[in-house]
Parts: C-alpha cells; structure tokens; sequence
C-alpha cells in the first residue's frame, strides 16, 4: 500500500541522503525533502523525524511532548497521510476509488 511504501521511504531516508551519485535517488531525497517542508509547521512535524529517521519509539517521543502515545500515534498517521498524498498521489487515488 502507498501508506507502507512511505514509511518504509522514511525509515530510509537517512541513508538515501548520504547516496549523493545516484540521480534517481538524488531525486527521491528532494521530493521527500519538499513533501516536508509541506508540514514543517505543524506542532507535531518531529514526530516523523524522531520516529523514522532517528528511530526513537513512541513512548519516548511521547514524554518529549508531554502527551500520550496515543496522541503521538493519532498525529503520526495524520502526518503520513498527508505526505502520503503528496508522494504516492496516484497510488492514495487508486486504493481510494478501486
């Protein structure tokens, strides 16, 4: 699904940055990087970054923000979702209507 194709995306990211001889990896890495410019306003934007590509676990993160994990899972999918229909658009439109 495109919701397991991004976070597998995200948890390679950091290793994808650093392959900088590669153009369609090279490529991949900017459309992530503006995808996450797109919610780098939201409260809840480290979330994605501590969790994928620092691989910390919810129950820290959670005690980083004062909540529960619950929130910081409701705000993780919300999150992936949004990346979600920036990066694997036709794929979301796909699983939506067939």
């Amino acid at each position: 699904s495109a919701t397991e194709k991004l976070e597998e995306l995200l948890r390679n990211y950091p290793v994808f940055k650093t392959i900088t001889d590669k153009e369609y990896t090279v490529n991949l890495v900017r459309k992530v990087d503006e995808a996450m410019k797109t919610i780098k306003d939201d409260p809840y934007y480290d979330v994605i970054r501590l969790f994928y590509f620092e691989k910390h676990t919810r129950e820290s993160i959670a005690l980083d923000y004062g909540c529960t994990e619950t929130t910081i899972s409701r705000n993780k999918t919300r999150l992936l979702n949004q990346l979600k229909a920036i990066l694997f658009s036709d794929e979301v439109i796909f699983e939506l209507f067939l």
